[in-house]
């Protein structure tokens, strides 16, 4: 099996982990705020999940995305290697970003590496600005983004430039001009994100942002939230 086929493992790895709890549909539905009627399409291979449901999924079990898609497989061993060919990372697809994300077999890694397709084009596509634990560097492989954070004023990075962010901060990125930005990023964590402006072990709070408050970066109505403590 290549790296593309793990995303068809999700659903197959949530019955695994759902059955391993002798939990019934409903009470996974209570646990993880997914319906019954799309978890069990997913189950059984007659729908997918957008990232952010697989975030909201992988926050409430206490897992992380790569062992979402190990479900049963082990332990991690030592002198590990993962290699991707070209295409070939899981991909996850939301109305913000294109993920393409890459070593998604290794679990119990501490980097998640991952190159971003950036389809927003205004703050309005965000209903929440999103951070999790850890830190993240982030580089501009193609295009523009005008990146935002909690704390700070928007900046324009174009191609070559990065930022290096605590990812607690809740971030966001939007595309400037007609092409769709792409960015390269890595995600550092003492426990391994799902993905990138995902989550992580945090605490969430709601925070409405404010256009005239400099630290905030997303206009009004943009909250910012972070997934829960386990």
């Amino acid at each position: 099996m290549n790296d593309s086929d793990h995303s068809s493992r999700i659903g197959p790895s949530l019955g695994t982990i759902r059955k391993a709890k002798g939990w019934t549909l409903k009470q996974f539905s209570d646990v993880t705020g997914v319906s019954v009627a799309t978890l069990s399409k997913v189950e059984n291979d007659q729908a997918g999940l957008s990232f952010g449901t697989v975030l909201k999924i992988v926050n409430s079990l206490g897992m992380t995305f790569e062992e979402l898609l190990s479900a049963g497989a082990g332990e991690a061993g030592r002198g590990r290697r993962a290699v991707n060919r070209a295409g070939s990372g899981v991909r996850l697809a939301t109305r913000q970003y294109d993920y393409e994300i890459f070593a998604a077999e290794l679990v119990a890694k501490r980097m998640v590496p991952l190159i971003t397709r950036v389809k927003a084009r205004t703050t309005a596509d965000f209903p929440h600005l999103l951070g999790h634990a850890g830190e993240e560097w982030i580089y501009v492989l193609k295009g523009a983004v005008e990146f935002h954070t909690e704390y700070y004023a928007p900046v324009v990075l174009e191609q070559g430039d990065s930022v290096y962010i605590d990812s607690g901060m809740g971030h966001a990125s939007i595309s400037v001009g007609d092409a769709d930005a792409e960015l390269l990023s890595v995600v550092y964590g003492q426990e391994t994100p799902p993905v990138p402006g995902g989550a992580g072990p945090a605490v969430r709070r709601t925070k409405a942002a404010r256009g005239r408050d400099p630290r905030t970066a997303v206009g009004a109505k943009i909250k910012r939230t972070v997934a829960p403590s386990r």
